[in-house]
């Protein structure tokens, strides 16, 4: 039998919280957050230029874990208390998923993340199947959601109970514009300024093997099955895929514009973060980084391009449809570099418009 073996050498596994292991902190540095500065930027808003800093990032996060467990009225119901409850997150892109999905974390919960394309019945086959206890929502799918409790025999009282918005005025200043229609429902941003967990939940040693993530499969034989992603995986995984990003410039300084030295990286992806690329490529991987991350709801050629204008994008995650879109787009040509690192060295570089 032949034994294939990466060029890369070997990595240290730790069995630790996700959340510990790219948000903690210690006594001794308290000045940093997973071991950058905590001033410095995690996630930028690609529209409204909405800056998530790392100590704030963790700051929301175990707010939102306190209001898990302390869920405000009218939400709280019971639940199985033998099994870590489950949250359903159906929303998409935008930049209060980072505090959502690290909040989980911090809370020892569960997620099952949800195409934001599903149909009534489609998202009532993985909320029941994930065993969820609440639905985090965009305003724009909200009847999709209540057919969907409907459809399960839930009464109006208890959809109300059900439904969290995922709204984000709270954090970019952007209006929402919510019809007056979603006034019953509770907005996300109710779980903060109510208190907060001092520390997140532990998941040293055996417990890091502990389910964190169901992300559903995409149903080719028979209905989608949900794949469980444990703290372990998570923690080997971005630890196994660090080694291939060598050269990484980390941004130390409280923006991008502050920095000194050379430029520092910037992830943009457009992927869906309810999909495990964009999960934990985008949402959890560049926080090992040390890099920011800019936050982009869907791909449309001509924001994307101004995106890594503006914000001078240097790392691009994409998927092939992408880039036939870009090449074929009026009025632009593009040129991408493929590396083995990232696709792309400097995008600035990469692309120009005719």
């Amino acid at each position: 039998m032949m034994m294939l073996t990466s060029p890369y050498p070997n990595v240290p596994v730790f069995r630790r919280s996700i959340f510990t292991h790219l948000l903690g902190t210690t006594p001794d540095a308290p000045d940093l957050v997973g071991g950058f500065p905590a001033t410095s930027p995690a996630f930028i808003d690609s529209v409204s230029a909405t800056v998530l800093t790392r100590a704030a990032l963790r700051s929301y996060a175990l707010q939102f874990a306190y209001s898990l467990h302390n869920l405000p009225a009218p939400l709280a119901h019971a639940h199985d208390p033998t099994t870590p409850p489950t949250i359903l997150i159906f929303s998409p892109n935008n930049i209060v998923w980072p505090i959502l999905l690290h909040g989980v974390a911090a809370a020892g919960f569960r997620a099952t993340l949800a195409n934001s394309a599903y149909t009534p019945s489609e998202l009532a086959h993985q909320y029941t199947d994930a065993g969820a206890r609440l639905i985090f929502t965009h305003p724009t799918l909200v009847p999709i959601v209540q057919d969907t409790l409907k459809s399960l025999g839930c009464t109006e009282s208890e959809i109300r109970s059900r439904i969290v918005l995922v709204t984000s005025h709270w954090l970019t200043r952007v209006p929402d514009n919510v019809s007056t229609a979603l006034a019953q429902f509770v907005r996300v941003d109710a779980f903060f300024g109510r208190g907060v967990l001092p520390d997140e939940v532990n998941f040293d040693g055996e417990r890091s093997d502990e389910t964190l993530y169901l992300c559903y499969s995409s149903g080719t034989t028979g209905k989608p099955k949900g794949v469980e992603t444990t703290h372990g995986n998570l923690v080997a995984l971005i630890e196994i895929v660090r080694p291939a990003w060598p050269g990484t410039t980390p941004c130390l300084a409280p923006s991008l514009a502050d920095a000194k030295g050379p430029t520092p990286d910037v992830f943009l992806g457009p992927l869906p973060y309810f999909h495990i690329y964009g999960a934990i490529k985008l949402l959890l991987f560049p926080l090992s980084l040390g890099t920011p991350v800019l936050v982009m709801a869907g791909f449309d050629p001509a924001r994307f391009c101004e995106a890594v204008e503006r914000h001078r994008a240097t790392m691009l995650l994409v998927v092939p449809p992408m880039l036939v879109v870009l090449a074929r787009h009026e009025g632009m040509s593009v040129e991408i570099r493929l590396s083995p690192i990232s696709w792309g060295d400097s995008l600035l570089d990469s692309y120009r418009k005719v």
